[in-house]
């Protein structure tokens, strides 16, 4: 099935396709990695889009346990290996990554405000204290993301994406130990939503 046909026959409602364009909105690099629990994967995009190299690795089992609290790299010397065997068969090195992380490492929820303050210094503490008996951390190690969109009612919808700083810099230190800068961190289905469609009500089930 071409890419257009899938696009086209799966997916479903407005929130997803608001989600994509906020994921569309993102600065892109031509590069991007996707830390999982069982491999690594490396792509390469051209300038219009279209993939130009592929690579992935797998990882022995426990090398990495995903978690939104502890330390989720159990075996630093496997993962770096497999990061450094992908980056090198697509030729990469001191430039921008788009990293793709484990899902649990990040904490999406959406909520509804009758009043939303426009300025980030007002926004952010307000989630932050909004949020902070939903998440297993605390709220001054957050690293919050957020956006704005339309509810069905009066006052606005936010959509937050939380994480515990360290578990990012983990990840990000990962990145930057191969010769890589991390310029986008996003979980790996968050990123998935990007391929659907919102014509038509569909389930998305993501195995790979």
């Amino acid at each position: 099935m071409s890419s257009s046909a899938f696009r086209q026959g799966i997916y479903q409602s407005e929130f997803a396709r608001k989600i994509a364009r906020w994921l569309e909105a993102m600065p892109h690099p031509a590069l991007a990695l996707e830390i999982s629990q069982d491999h690594i994967a490396g792509a390469r995009w051209t300038r219009t889009g279209g993939l130009d190299d592929f690579a992935a690795e797998t990882l022995p089992f426990g090398a990495l346990t995903p978690s939104a609290v502890e330390s989720n790299i159990a075996n630093p010397v496997a993962v770096k290996s497999a990061i450094a065997g992908v980056m090198s068969r697509l030729r990469a090195k001191d430039e921008e990554v788009a990293m793709l992380v484990p899902d649990p490492v990040i904490r999406v929820f959406v909520q509804h405000f009758e009043q939303f303050p426009r300025s980030p210094q007002e926004a952010e503490p307000m989630l932050r204290w909004k949020l902070k008996k939903s998440v297993p951390f605390e709220a001054d190690e957050t690293v919050i993301s957020y956006m704005r969109q339309a509810p069905r009612e009066d006052g606005v919808d936010v959509v937050t994406a939380l994480a515990r700083l360290r578990i990012i810099r983990e990840y990000e230190s990962l990145a930057e130990q191969a010769g890589l800068y991390p310029g986008v961190v996003l979980s790996s289905s968050l990123a998935a939503i990007t391929l659907l469609d919102d014509r038509h009500p569909t389930l998305l089930a993501r195995i790979s």
